[in-house]
């Protein structure tokens, strides 16, 4: 009677989530079933439903899937490697089938993930982090998947495949280097052995991706590493001025954000933003 009971109480919520799979998944394969005029935008959502729901699935039978899931992951690799590698593949493939820019941006999202680098919104806040440790392996990352973007736009080789990535690789790619950068060059950080190393990459970096901006259609990194390496010597200034006072430090550092303002106004024609 128990397994009866048992029975009655699990398959109900067995069969929803198998039926809620089956629609995402026809979503995404057969999307003008649901509406032809919206086809497109039902199949991009339930692109990111169905790994949804699927964590749900695995969330309520994890006992039951635990050991399979432990067979298919890869037991000798990280299992947040190896989901970040089917994540980046999944929607990748996606992005490319679809043609899609908001699921290119996941994948590129998903890519970054491997170096632990994350953003996340709280009330008034925009945080962006990553493990300490993974410091080199975040900069070094991104310099090489953002050096080979560049290079395959210098070199006329950049396709309509690769175009479905390139918000992704021009914004989020060039934000995750900068805070990178930044982070290492920073005279607050507690690991001081490379820094000096760190701030000269920054420094050089910044001045390529200025050129580039200025004389290529390379726009957004640019923008985005002189900012970063802009602040990044403003925070030198001020931590060298501190210590003849505050007073003096919050001098140094109204004069340098007034250089700034003031720089950004003159050079808005020669730097693009966007």
């Amino acid at each position: 009677m128990s397994i009866v009971a048992q029975a009655f109480h699990v398959l109900p919520k067995l069969i929803v989530l198998l039926t809620i799979i089956a629609i995402s998944l026809t979503g995404q394969v057969n999307p003008s079933i649901f509406s032809k005029s919206d086809s497109t935008w039902i199949a991009i959502l339930c692109a990111f439903t169905t790994p949804i729901i699927l964590t749900a699935f695995y969330g309520v039978y994890q006992k039951q899937l635990e050991p399979i899931v432990r067979v298919l992951l890869l037991p000798f690799l990280p299992r947040g490697i190896v989901l970040n590698v089917l994540f980046v593949v999944y929607f990748g493939a996606l992005a490319i089938i679809y043609k899609s820019q908001l699921i290119g941006f996941a994948a590129v999202v998903a890519l970054s993930s491997l170096t632990s680098f994350s953003v996340f919104y709280m009330p008034g806040m925009l945080v962006l982090g990553f493990k300490e440790y993974m410091l080199p392996f975040l900069v070094f990352g991104h310099f090489i998947v953002l050096s080979a973007y560049s290079a395959l736009i210098l070199t006329n080789n950049f396709t309509e495949y690769i175009s479905v990535f390139k918000t992704g690789l021009e914004y989020y790619v060039s934000i995750a280097l900068a805070t990178g950068l930044h982070v290492g060059s920073s005279p607050l950080y507690r690991n001081k052995a490379n820094t000096i190393a760190y701030a000269l990459f920054f420094i050089l970096l910044s001045t390529l991706a200025l050129i580039l901006n200025i004389f290529t259609q390379i726009k957004i990194p640019g923008s985005v590493l002189c900012g970063f390496c802009v602040f990044t010597i403003i925070e030198w200034l001020g931590f060298l001025a501190l210590k003849r006072g505050t007073t003096f430090c919050c001098v140094v550092l109204a004069v340098s954000l007034f250089g700034v303002a003031v720089g950004i106004d003159k050079c808005q024609g020669l730097i693009q933003f966007k």
